[in-house]
């Protein structure tokens, strides 16, 4: 399957979009699915329901949610990570997709055991981490990271790169 997202996104979803569809396209979300995406986008979120159709459901989680509308299949929580438990209940999701582009989480190994909780036997577990999320061990500033995002989306720089870690994990059955 290959995915399409919308042409509108912001330079930071332009410079994550790359990594977003190749973990769609290997993740093999179905229809009725359930999935939740922390760390949630418009654009992945938006995805993620069509990817469902209308009997699943995607929850999204993000600190910030107001780029994301709940609908019939999408569920928004706006939660702090670093306080908040992660929603759902034991085995309650196929896949999670989780992105950090907030900064650190002051317990993530915390945060991973509630993910794996909470996916299914055989459901699949994908751990984003990007640039923002190293920001205190790279000594950069949020201006350095959106001047960063800013380069490698403008048409004019004809070279860009970006180092990202992706986590691919299934559940045992």
């Amino acid at each position: 399957m290959t995915t399409t997202l919308p042409a509108h996104a912001g330079p930071i979803h332009l410079l994550l979009n790359p990594s977003i569809h190749t973990v769609l396209d290997r993740l093999d979300i179905r229809t009725n699915q359930r999935v939740l995406d922390v760390g949630a986008s418009e654009e992945s979120t938006t995805l993620l329901a069509r990817l469902v159709g209308r009997y699943g459901s995607v929850t999204a989680v993000d600190a910030d949610t107001g780029h994301l509308t709940d609908t019939a299949v999408i569920n928004v929580h706006q939660l702090d990570l670093n306080r908040d438990p992660v929603p759902g209940h034991a085995a309650g999701y196929d896949h999670i997709l989780a992105r950090w582009p907030h900064g650190p989480l002051r317990d993530p190994a915390d945060l991973i055991a509630q993910m794996t909780t909470r996916l299914r036997p055989g459901g699949r577990l994908v751990l984003a981490d990007i640039i923002t999320h190293l920001r205190p061990r790279l000594n950069i500033t949020n201006a350095d990271t959106d001047r960063f995002a800013d380069l490698m989306t403008d048409p004019r720089v004809l070279l860009g790169s970006y180092e990202r870690r992706v986590i691919h994990a299934r559940a045992r059955r």
